[in-house]
């Protein structure tokens, strides 16, 4: 193949006059023009498209895929894995399903009763306070006995986290984390 030879070449240095080194890169160029001809008149693009699939789907066919999210893997995992995991991590109704426990409008965050996660509208009585009133928010409850409690209260428009504990002398104060 020599006619992809000109390709390979550096292009001409300037030397000598600059009327010769006009004419060295002219016919440097014109032998490169020479050249893209020759490879776009002789190039089969059914064979090249057919070759880059093959390459392709042999890639594809490599992948080793994990079923879900998997720590020290270089494994991509599946779409499936991704979101089973997702779902066992995040509290409900955030993206994730539907929600586990929903407070009515008139609800008091001191009466929850049983440890899981509570979507709490704007309402909701016992709230922290330092947030804006107006949105919903995650109240994640813990229930130990029928006194030991611990609450999270997640404020997603303000972006705050509050914590609080309850014994046998009753609830203590919402403190921001």
């Amino acid at each position: 193949m020599a006619k992809l030879r000109v390709l390979a070449e550096k292009p001409p240095m300037a030397r000598g006059t600059p009327d010769n080194q006009l004419l060295e890169l002219r016919d440097y160029l014109f032998r490169v023009h020479e050249e893209l001809e020759y490879l776009l008149t002789h190039l089969d693009t059914d064979n090249l498209d057919k070759g880059l699939n093959v390459l392709l789907d042999g890639k594809q066919d490599a992948l080793i895929f994990d079923a879900a999210p998997t720590q020290g893997s270089e494994n991509p995992a599946t779409s499936g894995g991704i979101w089973d995991a997702l779902a066992l991590k995040a509290p409900a109704g955030y993206g994730l399903g539907e929600q586990l426990n929903a407070l009515t409008a008139a609800a008091d965050c001191d009466e929850v009763d049983k440890t899981g996660w509570f979507d709490c509208p704007p309402a909701t009585l016992n709230r922290p306070t330092g947030i804006t009133a107006a949105y919903a928010g995650m109240l994640y409850s813990v229930v130990r006995g029928a006194q030991y409690r611990y609450q999270e209260y997640y404020a997603p428009r303000d972006t705050k986290i509050f914590r609080r504990f309850r014994n046998e002398n009753g609830w203590g104060a919402w403190t921001q984390i």
